[in-house]
């Protein structure tokens, strides 16, 4: 008796207090897999194609992986992937060094046009006695001029900017050599003040009178009318048809107009009475006195009936129309009845 009465007090846990721990356990497992887990795999979020560990994700995103975005290393203010930079350094930077065009210097790249100008010993220069001399190097210009030149005993005077001239030609080069002389536009954009060393620029890429694409038609304009072309007589502008306010292309307006307006004039083919072609078919339909009609009563005449000629119809030649006996009975009846009914008249 003690023993059961032992028994009903000390009492294992019920199978649903355990089961629901377990459940609970292996949930928490899940989300730790999951979620928490360092050791978890994960894809590279940029897409690079490499699975690694959590734990080594952030590094791998700052440090290793190839779509990462860098600034460029040589300071040339470009951002690209990782895995272009080397092309990028090689072939696109503008800080990049190249050797210069005519000699073994290194150059940035953005700067080599202006080494090659101004900068590089073997560029071509002309030698400042005015000697006529061709192919000499800016590293030979100097030896030149002080020891070589023919015309280096009769260098006297400068021009006013400065070029050194030979005392008999100070004019001649003024008006025909000189780099500073004040020349007009060869492109007749008015402008009378241009120094001979600026005027190329001036024309390339400044001056109003030279030509250029439209970049609608492509048609070649001066640049400073450009902005009426655009306006006014390029081909490709967009206009809005006058009718029915639809934007089209200058150059279709005109076939819109007569082709595809809601609002052009057109004449029914029936009655040519002239209306706008929204209102073309409404009227055909409805209004137009000229068009197709059936008998309301259904005479199954084959006369090709117009909506005009209807009355004129129904009066005198639909076989059923109503009519009055003609002997004088006072009945009516249908006109196509009548040898039925004169014989019962």
């Amino acid at each position: 008796l003690d023993l059961f009465f032992f028994s009903l007090i000390v009492r294992r846990p019920p199978r649903s207090t355990l089961s629901s721990s377990s459940a609970a356990s292996d949930v928490y497992k899940r989300q730790h897999e999951l979620h928490d887990c360092p050791a978890r795999i994960l894809s590279c979020r940029l897409e690079c194609g490499q699975q690694l560990a959590a734990a080594d994700l952030q590094r791998h995103l700052r440090d290793l992986c190839p779509k990462r975005m860098l600034l460029c290393s040589m300071e040339c203010g470009a951002e690209m992937a990782a895995e272009v930079e080397e092309d990028h350094l090689i072939h696109e930077c503008c800080n990049r060094y190249l050797k210069g065009a005519k000699c073994n210097s290194m150059v940035r790249a953005g700067n080599r046009s202006l080494h090659s100008r101004d900068q590089c010993p073997s560029r071509i220069v002309d030698c400042r006695h005015g000697y006529g001399i061709s192919g000499l190097a800016a590293r030979d210009q100097e030896l030149h001029e002080t020891s070589q030149c023919q015309e280096r005993d009769g260098f006297k005077v400068e021009c006013p900017y400065g070029c050194l001239v030979l005392k008999k030609e100070p004019l001649t080069h003024n008006r025909r050599h000189c780099r500073f002389r004040v020349v007009s536009c060869r492109q007749g954009c008015q402008i009378q003040n241009l120094m001979w060393l600026d005027r190329a620029n001036h024309e390339d890429h400044h001056c109003g009178a030279r030509t250029a694409n439209c970049e609608h038609c492509l048609q070649t304009i001066r640049v400073d009318e450009r902005a009426c072309h655009q306006t006014q007589a390029c081909p490709r502008r967009m206009v809005q048809c006058s009718g029915c306010g639809v934007s089209t292309f200058a150059e279709d307006l005109e076939s819109h107009e007569k082709q595809h307006c809601l609002h052009r004039g057109m004449s029914c083919a029936d009655c040519n009475l002239h209306m706008s072609s929204i209102e073309l078919d409404r009227h055909q339909a409805r209004e137009c006195p000229k068009r197709a009609a059936g008998c309301p009563i259904n005479c199954g005449t084959k006369e090709d009936l117009r909506v005009d000629t209807l009355p004129q119809h129904m009066k005198h030649s639909c076989p059923r129309r109503m009519v009055e006996c003609d002997r004088g009975c006072g009945q009516e009846y249908m006109w196509e009845t009548s040898h039925k009914h004169h014989t019962i008249c």
